[in-house]
């Protein structure tokens, strides 16, 4: 009989399809079991399945989801992780060029000299902080133009649109040239400029260069020269003869009276000669 192949099933034997879906046991393996009885209760259809089979599926599509949801967790892991590292290496590397950035400024601003980067194609250049503090304007993190830097240029000291023209040409490719610029209050400063271009071959022509602030050495070289000139019409005025020699015997300066008695031409007299020549 059914009921004794069916261990713990005896309660869907007794009361049939009141007693729902039970867990049976048949051979030491666990089934599902249903049982419904006719009316006069002489027959039953009986409705049995292994708990393995019913569970089979579900195992697989749950194992499946957990294997799918741990990769794409461990995926995602993987990727915050490289995310956040980039972050921190970005941040760094950020925190580098910036202090590299301020020391490169803080050096341009001691040597009361600026960066310089000009793009001629399209007319073009960019100023270091450095040089804006050198000329007492704002800084400006936009590029200026040609027209805003050759209007603050002495006219007397170059035409930078000519110059940028000659470049363009290839007819050089090197600047050192000294001009003033309008400082903010008006007045003007000596500015020294060096720049190269940086590769002559390129289509697009880019020129990178620094200026320097020399207004400090052109006033000296004048104040020197001044007082040359008055040394030299002090001794040219001196009625007896003169003549000065350094350590090595080689003439610094004299007089035209020394030249004069001593039957010298002007080419006898160049400073540096000697004087066992003389």
């Amino acid at each position: 009989a059914l009921d004794s192949l069916v261990q713990g099933g005896q309660p869907l034997f007794m009361f049939g399809e009141r007693a729902g879906v039970m867990d049976i046991s048949i051979d030491g393996k666990d089934w599902y079991g249903a049982v419904s009885l006719t009316s006069d209760r002489k027959n039953a259809a009986a409705a049995l399945v292994p708990r393995d089979a019913v569970f089979d599926n579900w195992r697989k599509t749950v194992s499946l989801n957990v294997t799918l949801f741990v990769l794409t967790a461990g995926v995602l892991i993987i990727i915050l992780y490289a995310y956040f590292g980039q972050a921190a290496r970005a941040q760094a590397a950020d925190r580098i060029y910036l202090e590299a950035h301020q020391r490169i400024d803080m050096a341009l601003v001691r040597g009361r000299c600026g960066l310089w980067d000009w793009d001629m194609v399209r007319g073009k250049m960019y100023w270091s902080r450095s040089m804006y503090d050198m000329l007492g304007y704002e800084p400006c993190d936009s590029m200026l133009s040609f027209g805003e830097v050759d209007e603050i240029i002495h006219p007397e000291d170059g035409d930078l649109f000519e110059l940028a023209n000659r470049i363009v040409e290839r007819e050089i490719d090197h600047i050192d040239q000294v001009f003033r610029m309008r400082h903010a209050d008006g007045q003007w400063v000596w500015m020294r400029a060096r720049a190269q271009v940086i590769d002559p071959e390129a289509p697009e022509i880019q020129l990178i260069g620094i200026a320097v602030d020399v207004t400090e050495q052109r006033h000296l070289a004048l104040r020197s020269e001044a007082a040359d000139l008055r040394l030299r019409t002090a001794i040219e005025n001196i009625n007896e003869s003169f003549v000065l020699w350094d350590a090595a015997e080689r003439l610094i300066m004299c007089n035209s009276k020394f030249q004069k008695d001593n039957g010298l031409s002007d080419r006898d007299v160049m400073p540096g000669a000697t004087r066992a020549v003389l």
